[in-house]
């Protein structure tokens, strides 16, 4: 039975690293890292300390962002949805309609609803809106009525835009 127990290495000893030859190797490399480890740790605790805050609100207000799409659906669905009529209006009295809303705009695009229930989006260049923003039109293509005009940012709404705004710059300009 002991010819079984001395057959081989333990575990043990095949985890280890083989001592160094040199005790004096050893106390060098000792050495530098055991003056260098508290202020590694030191560094280490104010890093944390300073730079997880910034983590923590990147990664909440990203979250929230994901979420804008609903957001926008529910805050804006008066602007997006109408009810389906019978017949759509041609573009010509829903881009008239538009332009009565939007005084002093020059049209820049005009996109028809993507579904039955939604609007048509006629988007002006306007001196008073921010910059890169334009203002937009949305207007319902069976009736020709102007339901809201908002200030968008492309293709974004004011919520999506509000929460990118949030996201990049934590509203500090």
């Amino acid at each position: 039975m002991s010819e079984i127990l001395d057959a081989g290495p333990s575990r043990a000893s095949e985890q280890q690293p083989p001592p160094t030859a040199d005790p004096a190797a050893r106390s060098r490399g000792a050495w530098w890292w055991s003056g260098l480890r508290p202020l590694v740790l030191r560094l280490h605790f104010y890093v944390g300390l300073f730079v997880g805050p910034f983590l923590l609100v990147a990664a909440v207000t990203g979250l929230a962002y994901t979420l804008t799409p609903q957001l926008e659906q529910l805050v804006h669905r008066d602007v997006l949805t109408v009810p389906v009529g019978a017949e759509r209006l041609p573009l010509e009295p829903q881009v008239a309609a538009a332009v009565a809303a939007v005084p002093g705009g020059t049209i820049t695009e005009i996109r028809p609803p993507r579904t039955d229930d939604g609007t048509t989006r006629v988007t002006f260049d306007t001196p008073d809106v921010r910059a890169d923003f334009a203002r937009t039109a949305f207007v319902d293509p069976y009736t020709g009525e102007v339901r809201g005009v908002l200030d968008t940012f492309g293709e974004w709404l004011p919520v999506r835009a509000w929460f990118d705004e949030l996201h990049r710059t934590m509203l500090l300009g």
